[in-house]
């Protein structure tokens, strides 16, 4: 299982603190899913595109990533009814066989999620996946 925390701030934030002081400094989320492919499926429910939806930061003392915008903007779009039918969608996905999912679970980390999403109108602030293990 690969557990990925989701960080709003700016990249010159998040590349100078470890984990714990980004926990208590920013707005954070997490999804577990089995491995990046899970993540990979749910962002192809959302945006349509096969490929994971983050960039890896380069020259980074750290494993981050930057989320997709397209990602951003599908999910903020989503309202409550979509987010229950994409997690819906999501706990059927071949990532998830043999393996214990509740749709209602997933359906709780897209909310939390949405919710610590930047505004489009804040300038250089994004989100940032910074996993457990790769």
């Amino acid at each position: 299982m690969v557990n990925i925390d989701f960080f709003a701030c700016t990249e010159e934030q998040i590349r100078t603190c470890n984990w714990t002081e980004a926990v208590e400094r920013f707005p954070v989320a997490a999804i577990g899913t089995p491995d990046f492919r899970g993540f990979t499926a749910l962002s192809r429910l959302l945006t349509g595109d096969d490929r994971f939806p983050a960039l890896r930061l380069d020259a980074c003392d750290k494993v981050l990533y930057r989320l997709d915008a397209s990602f951003i903007t599908a999910l903020a779009r989503c309202s409550d009814d979509e987010i229950c039918d994409l997690a819906v969608q999501w706990a059927d996905e071949p990532v998830w066989n043999h393996r214990e999912v509740n749709s209602m679970d997933l359906a709780g980390m897209l909310f939390h999620l949405q919710g610590i999403l930047p505004d489009p109108d804040t300038k250089h602030q994004a989100v940032f996946l910074w996993p457990e293990s790769e």
